[in-house]
């Protein structure tokens, strides 16, 4: 969708900065305004209100720099600041190329209540729901209690694929159970690349539909308190040259940097290339860099680890198995600074359970 149209919604819709009743003006742009328009939030302009966004017809939001914002005011628990739930596309049966939000500015939630700050497809199976191809999220600040962007699928296929999620300087969860970003029902192709995920809870959450592939997760920097990635369910996962810090549970006890859980069955395929794992203090509690549970035929390729003295940097449950570690390395002996290459002080602290099998060249070669 390019669309021509473009609206300035403060003077198009008679807002005031900080209003009230700014929400409620903005629904009635997203509901009136022309298939495909740009609507413009001005600088330092607060589109503010207790009642969530629904996108339901297919157009963009434009911000205008850090202060040009949305910003849900609730004590509601289930409100999500925006959704986009796409019924109109305009006669067409699905929307491609999509530009949901971009400009600098934000989306949040901000209280005691709120669930995602941007949630697309949020009741993933929807008959007149239009599947959405290509979207596109970029250069936004994302943060809601429980997730900053959270990404279904609009049918029981999972149909909303390639989607981009790029160069946001902050998306974060404000509650230690939450997702950064939150891949939950959709399918395949998503891209991840250039954001600051920082939030309270996990940084990226992937629960895939079965058979989803290529998702790229690229250059980001990945530090959730209550852990980096933790994923569902993903076949194909490209991790590639992310820099991963550990902040720390707020309550202490375990830290993940990648928990690969594989509910449904065994995670296939992934390649973890070339990321640089982030060390911690010891009074953070127990920390592992890489837990994998249940994975199968996956590649782990030149990482460079720094986790402390007693921390585990990669431990291999029962259902690991047939996945090959290559030219992986610490950053000194216990991952505390950088000590002399030697070969003991560049070997893993590795964790093996007894039903693991075939799995292979998992100390530095």
């Amino acid at each position: 969708f390019v669309g021509e149209t473009h609206i300035d919604v403060a003077d198009a819709f008679n807002m005031t900065d900080n209003g009230t009743d700014g929400m409620t003006k903005m629904q009635l742009a997203l509901d009136t305004a022309p298939i495909g328009a740009h609507l413009h939030i001005p600088p330092n302009f607060n589109v503010a209100g207790g009642t969530s966004l629904v996108m339901s017809r297919a157009m963009q939001i434009v911000t205008h720099g850090a202060l040009s914002r949305i910003r849900l005011d609730t004590t509601n628990p289930a409100l999500d600041a925006l959704q986009v739930a796409i019924t109109d596309a305009g006669g067409f049966g699905d929307v491609r190329g999509l530009t949901i939000l971009s400009g600098g500015g934000s989306v949040s939630t901000n209280g005691t209540g709120g669930n995602n700050a941007i949630n697309i497809n949020p009741t993933n199976v929807l008959a007149s729901q239009k599947p959405l191809f290509g979207f596109v999220i970029e250069n936004i600040t994302a943060s809601g209690r429980n997730g900053g962007i959270r990404v279904g699928g609009a049918n029981v296929a999972g149909d909303t694929n390639f989607n981009v999620i790029r160069d946001c300087p902050f998306i974060g969860a404000t509650d230690a159970g939450g997702y950064d970003i939150n891949l939950d029902g959709c399918a395949d192709g998503h891209l991840i690349e250039g954001n600051i995920l920082s939030g309270q809870g996990w940084s990226i959450r992937l629960n895939l539909v079965a058979g989803a592939f290529s998702t790229q997760i690229i250059r980001n920097v990945i530090k959730g308190q209550t852990g980096g990635i933790v994923s569902a369910n993903a076949d194909h996962v490209d991790l590639t040259a992310n820099q991963f810090e550990l902040l720390g549970n707020r309550t202490g006890g375990s830290y993940n940097h990648i928990l690969m859980q594989g509910l449904a069955r065994k995670q296939l395929y992934w390649n973890v290339r070339g990321n640089n794992f982030g060390g911690s203090v010891a009074a953070l509690g127990v920390t592992t860099t890489l837990s994998i549970v249940e994975a199968e035929q996956c590649m782990f390729e030149d990482n460079t680890f720094g986790l402390t003295v007693g921390g585990v940097d990669i431990a291999l449950g029962s259902g690991a198995s047939n996945n090959v570690f290559r030219s992986n390395k610490r950053r000194g002996a216990g991952g505390s600074g950088l000590a002399a290459p030697t070969d003991l002080g560049r070997r893993l602290a590795v964790t093996i359970d007894a039903a693991a099998l075939g799995n292979e060249g998992i100390w530095y070669p």
